[in-house]
């Protein structure tokens, strides 16, 4: 029985410490404290110049064929 109990006080102070939260307390968004899903990353202020695909391609060599000395027919082997 004292097991219940230790898991119900921590369910009532888990309860308690949400409802007193506002939101945006220290100029953060409010996070559920059960809530793993998102990152606290802090905001970055470096801006990233955007760039068209053909131009992100071209930095990253993109245009080569991987493929391209293989013959476009195949044909079937005479195995069955």
């Amino acid at each position: 029985m004292t097991e219940q109990n230790g898991v119900m006080n921590e369910l009532q102070s888990l309860m308690n410490t949400v409802a007193t939260v506002k939101p945006g307390e220290n100029g953060q968004p409010w996070q559920h404290p059960s809530d793993l899903t998102r990152r606290n990353y802090k905001l970055s202020r470096v801006t990233v110049p955007l760039i068209s695909l053909d131009e992100w391609q071209e930095q990253n060599h993109l245009k080569f064929r991987r493929f391209a000395r293989v013959p476009e027919i195949h044909h079937r082997s005479p195995v069955p």
